[in-house]
């Protein structure tokens, strides 16, 4: 295979599956196109190149690239955390409107949407609503076994016996077929996420309520990573919801979406002002709000809680709310009421259920110390949109322990999504200079090299990240990476580097 070949199929492919093969990863590419050749009957590899680009059609050439060029690694509900935080807003969307809309961008071989319809089965039983989940991926071989619904042992390595059990029939000892009330529900399509836009039959003209696009658009350049996002803001309806990988957020225009912060996952909500929201919820909840919380454009209270007038009705409404939620504050479980409240996307009521009760220290138990009201108020804060106030807190948190790293990590978060890379740099830094082995420093630090494109460092710092998960088995849960496991942290390191 002559240079000159390999770099025609490199930018060719580069520019129309948005995957880049670095000069590093030259011998990857060799390898996948001299599969496929052997594969399509081939004897010669550049025998193979002139059939895809002087015989068959660009369609063609595409689904023959894509086969041999995409990853297949998936299983059924896989990255729990971010399904759990899910069927809130499933609940909330069927109630709403009595249906619900879910694309399931680059599915791969099916495993994650039928995840999806099983999920809403187990939730509601008779599905007796419009329910639509479109599966799409950009590899017809994948397609193909979606639309089949069997599946072998591996697809299950995760998934509850009993379910298994219940959803999937037993062809022979490695093959499982899913039941048809499943499979009826998922439809499956082709789709290049790297077109210039998605002028899709099942997609043209819908509006979808949740759109999950995980670990796929990691392996695409900038540009078309923001294209992408673009394009399912686009798709999403207003307080749609986008799920990423968790190596795949740092892109998200705040301004568009917001962070809906859950204990293993993050979620993006389509087209919210939040700040509006926060101080509209406020008022008319008419919380007492110390001075040193309030957002430095309100004055004080008055003016605060004189934003909405309500009528007499709603402010009754708005009373016997106040009245539950103090009733919560005084028992003795607020530290679970508060993170039962942030978990259902109620920011408000956690942030002021927390705020009082931080205000009397003597009320928190042992089992519970302060920095862990600090650390969930920090959450509620950013997931509310309240930026400042969260980097306030992690201040605070960091002064009372200074030996803590979490907040360090936390505030490093927030900065980074402002763009101010320095200071991130400066506080992962201090990260390891207290805790050495922090894997999640290094990894963070890794992102962030690669980029301002200090790759040298980049390189330095997912080695060091790697290195660490050799103390961990694959199958273990990362609860401090939001609960992915180490050997899905792995993959996502190994694929970054390459990048």
């Amino acid at each position: 295979m002559t240079e000159i070949r390999i770099e025609e199929i490199r930018k060719y492919v580069y520019e129309n599956l948005g995957i880049y093969f670095s000069p590093e990863r030259t011998h990857e590419l060799e390898r996948h196109i001299s599969n496929a050749a052997k594969d399509k009957g081939f004897a010669k590899d550049d025998d193979f190149i002139n059939y895809l680009f002087e015989v068959i059609t660009h369609s063609e050439r595409i689904f023959t690239l894509a086969r041999y060029l995409t990853i297949g690694e998936t299983y059924f509900f896989r990255e729990i955390g971010a399904l759990n935080a899910l069927k809130e807003f499933i609940i909330e969307f069927k109630e709403k409107k009595n249906s619900l809309n879910i694309w399931s961008a680059g599915c791969c071989s099916g495993e994650e949407p039928y995840t999806l319809a099983i999920m809403i089965k187990e939730l509601f039983g008779e599905i007796d609503f419009d329910l639509n989940i479109l599966g799409t991926d950009i590899n017809p071989y994948f397609l193909e076994k979606a639309k089949s619904g069997i599946y072998g042992k591996w697809s299950f390595r995760t998934l509850d016996k009993n379910i298994q059990q219940k959803y999937f029939k037993k062809i022979d000892e490695n093959k499982f077929e899913i039941d048809y009330s499943i499979k009826k529900i998922v439809k499956f399509d082709f789709l290049n996420l790297a077109d210039s836009n998605h002028n899709h039959k099942f997609i043209k003209d819908k509006k979808f309520d949740i759109i999950l696009c995980r670990n796929v658009i990691m392996y695409f350049n900038r540009e078309l990573q923001n294209r992408i996002i673009e394009n399912f803001y686009g798709t999403l309806e207003n307080k749609g919801l986008l799920v990423l990988g968790s190596a795949e957020t740092a892109n998200i225009d705040k301004q568009k979406f917001e962070r809906l912060f859950f204990e293993n996952a993050v979620i993006f909500r389509k087209e919210i002002n939040a700040n509006y929201e926060f101080q509209k919820k406020y008022s008319q909840n008419n919380f007492e709000i110390p001075e040193n919380k309030i957002n430095s454009g309100v004055k004080n209270k008055t003016e605060f809680n004189n934003k909405i007038n309500y009528d007499e009705k709603s402010l009754k409404k708005d009373q016997d709310k106040y009245q539950s939620i103090k009733s919560s504050i005084s028992s003795d479980n607020t530290f679970e009421n508060a993170k039962r409240l942030f978990e259902k996307g109620n920011y408000d009521e956690a942030i002021n259920v927390i705020s009082k009760y931080l205000d009397s220290p003597e009320n928190i138990g042992s089992d519970i110390s302060r920095s862990d009201y600090i650390e969930l108020l920090i959450k509620a804060y950013t997931s509310f949109g309240k930026t400042e106030l969260a980097k306030q807190w992690c201040k605070t948190g960091i002064d009372e322990d200074k030996l803590h790293t979490k907040f360090y990590i936390l505030l490093a978060n927030l900065l980074y999504i402002e763009g101010d890379y320095d200071s991130v740099v400066t506080i992962l830094k201090k990260v390891i200079y207290l805790e050495q082995d922090n894997l999640l420093a290094h990894y963070y630090l890794g992102n962030i090299c690669a980029k301002i494109k200090k790759y040298d460092d980049c390189r330095k710092y997912f080695n060091t990240a790697l290195n660490l998960l050799q103390n961990y088995d694959d199958n273990e849960t990362l609860d401090f990476a939001d609960g992915i496991t180490a050997g899905r942290m792995k993959e996502l390191i190994l694929s970054q580097r390459k990048i």
